[in-house]
């Protein structure tokens, strides 16, 4: 089946009245029936740079079916066996080397890729947005870029500048690891069904060294969850006892060493600035 005569809107009802489905809200499906989003997510794809492209939730094929057409290898997460089973069948007549698992958040990252060699992308269920971010950073490999759609508001928090309520520990985890190059507002009507929501697009490309070694990542990240772990809390309030040896004056202590007003919230502080403030936590905590 193809949609090259077809609207997105024909082909994905043709598709649907086909199977016999119905959109499952227990799984967050909204398939995206706009060609011209459509089109402007696939201009932002760069298929030349990534030979393999890692698709989260395939749907009825809005996006799988034309990138399926311009990769050499395509892998495709699709929770819903009905759904997977007909994209199996489907992508095969598209591209030679395609591989449809299941659920993404246990079975990523598959087998034998190589670090920075291949492209996520995804329409991805609003609320598991944050996992789903934490699982293709977690550890090598790393894709070369990521491009998602996901809740206006998600978004807004990913790319909140300091000082902004909207920043918070997503916020700090994404500007760790990536820059985000590209962005894309979706509205309402651009989905079957219509979500309640406003959806963003947004590309993130994946810097190419980052400050500290996995251990040192792990406990950098964890200092961050409990930085914003009370918002109106000042930051030396959360950081107190977080690490061992290191009360809430000599956290004070810190924040103004690196030249910060000792009353500060974690939402005002940059990537640069929360780097800072570890290194010290961890010399002065030794």
């Amino acid at each position: 089946m193809t949609y090259n005569t077809k609207s997105l809107n024909e082909f994905t009802h043709s598709v649907k009245r086909k199977l016999a489905i119905r959109p499952d809200k227990s799984l967050g499906q909204n398939f995206l029936i706009s060609d011209t989003i459509r089109n402007r997510i696939l201009d932002l794809i760069d298929l030349e740079k990534n030979s393999t492209v890692i698709e989260i939730g395939g749907g009825l094929g809005a996006l799988s079916i034309p990138i399926a057409s311009g990769v050499s290898n395509f892998i495709v997460y699709e929770v819903d066996k009905v759904l997977r089973d007909w994209l199996e069948k489907e992508l095969a007549q598209h591209c030679d080397n395609v591989l449809v698992h299941g659920d993404f958040l246990n079975e990523y990252p598959p087998d034998n890729l190589e670090d920075r060699s291949f492209a996520v992308i995804g329409n991805i269920p609003y609320q598991i947005t944050s996992p789903i971010l934490e699982r293709i950073f977690s550890s090598p490999p790393l894709p070369s870029e990521t491009l998602l759609m996901m809740q206006r508001e998600v978004a807004d928090r990913i790319t909140a500048d300091c000082g902004t309520k909207a920043r918070g520990r997503l916020s700090v985890f994404c500007d760790y690891h990536c820059k985000v190059t590209g962005v894309v507002n979706v509205d309402a009507g651009a989905f079957y069904p219509q979500p309640k929501v406003g959806s963003r697009v947004l590309k993130l490309v994946t810097k190419d060294k980052f400050r500290f070694n996995a251990d040192n990542k792990k406990k950098f990240f964890s200092m961050i969850k409990q930085s914003f772990s009370m918002k109106r809390k000042t930051l030396a309030n959360n950081l107190q006892n977080w690490h061992l040896g290191v009360d809430k004056k000599c956290v004070e202590s810190i924040i103004e060493m690196i030249g910060l007003d000792k009353m500060i919230r974690a939402e005002c502080l940059s990537l640069d600035e929360f780097t800072r403030l570890f290194e010290e936590i961890e010399k002065q905590g030794n």
